[in-house]
């Protein structure tokens, strides 16, 4: 997983506020829509950004729904792949702000 903190760098453009972009991803799962489209590179591994709300208090997780990007064609095992990956960010997500897949929707 690789962090970066975008905050530092937007700093000295006056904008104060803590974000943290993270490109995460599992290579074996790449590889296995890689091999049905070499374009789903360009979309795997996943990108989030956690950006804090104006209150300081509070932050929200911004990314792009995986399948969205990767299953444009009518690849059925691509579009399986992908909606897989879809659900495993959706629980990462889900777990780190303490909730349950179910109870997101």
């Amino acid at each position: 997983m690789t962090r970066k903190e975008l905050a530092l760098r937007i700093a000295k453009y006056g904008i104060q506020r803590r974000l943290l972009r993270w490109i995460f991803g599992n290579p074996v799962i790449a590889i296995t829509m890689m091999r049905r489209d070499q374009t789903a590179g360009l979309f795997v591994p996943v990108e989030l950004l956690l950006a804090e709300d104006d209150d300081a208090t509070t932050c929200s997780v911004t990314y792009v729904v995986p399948s969205t990007l990767i299953a444009i064609g009518d690849d059925a095992e691509l579009l399986a792949a992908a909606k897989a990956l879809d659900a495993k960010v959706e629980a990462l997500i889900a777990s780190c702000v303490g909730r349950t897949s179910e109870s997101s929707s």
